[in-house]
């Protein structure tokens, strides 16, 4: 696969999932009236525009210049490549379907509107947070796509770091709004991935 190839692909799946997540965006109401919320803290909105804004101006240059960026690139066979593709494109389809099952209880922040709901259908039946998830199949996909550390390696560290700052602040706020049902749903949900059944007791 040429560089060429690769950034054609990137930008065949890209555009149309970054049409997509503005769509949810402003069709959903979550308009944050800050870059963060009280709930984030202030440190994760300074890491988000520190961390993320330098990398999309990266992957733009990627994009319409990709010589600046040689020096991290590094040799991967065909196969694993178009995988990369393969996985970006369906991280891309988990994140649409995700946002599609959160409906107008999507936000960027962390944040509870009125008549928020817990929602325990489509990917959230086994996950309590797919979304992180479908991030992270994206990205990985991207890595291999792009054969680049800074363009598919700076931004799987990131969302690692988000999530490990995120998700237990999160909870914390669903355990708030919702309590036991909430903890009912934790014990029958993994995180990130589903959960394994537990072995039936022995009668």
């Amino acid at each position: 696969m040429t560089e060429t190839t690769a950034r054609l692909v990137f930008a065949a799946i890209w555009l149309p999932f970054a049409a997509m997540r503005i769509r949810y965006h402003r069709g959903s109401g979550a308009k944050p009236k800050a870059l963060t919320t009280p709930e984030e803290g202030r440190l994760f909105g300074w890491l988000r525009w520190t961390l993320a804004l330098p990398w999309f101006l990266t992957l733009l240059l990627w994009l319409v210049w990709p010589a600046p960026l040689r020096f991290a690139g590094f040799a991967l066979p065909d196969a694993l490549r178009w995988l990369g593709a393969a996985l970006f494109a369906a991280g891309a389809l988990l994140v649409f379907w995700t946002n599609r099952t959160l409906g107008s209880n999507f936000s960027s922040t962390l944040i509870l509107r009125d008549g928020h709901q817990l929602i325990q259908h489509g990917p959230y039946r086994h996950v309590r947070h797919p979304m992180y998830t479908s991030f992270l199949v994206m990205l990985a996909g991207l890595l291999l796509l792009a054969a680049n550390w800074i363009v598919g390696g700076a931004p799987i560290l990131f969302i690692l770091l988000l999530m490990a700052m995120r998700t237990p602040r999160e909870e914390r706020m669903l355990l708030g709004r919702f309590g036991d049902e909430y903890r009912r749903y934790m014990e029958r949900t993994g995180r990130y991935l589903p959960r394994l059944r537990r072995r039936r007791a022995a009668s």
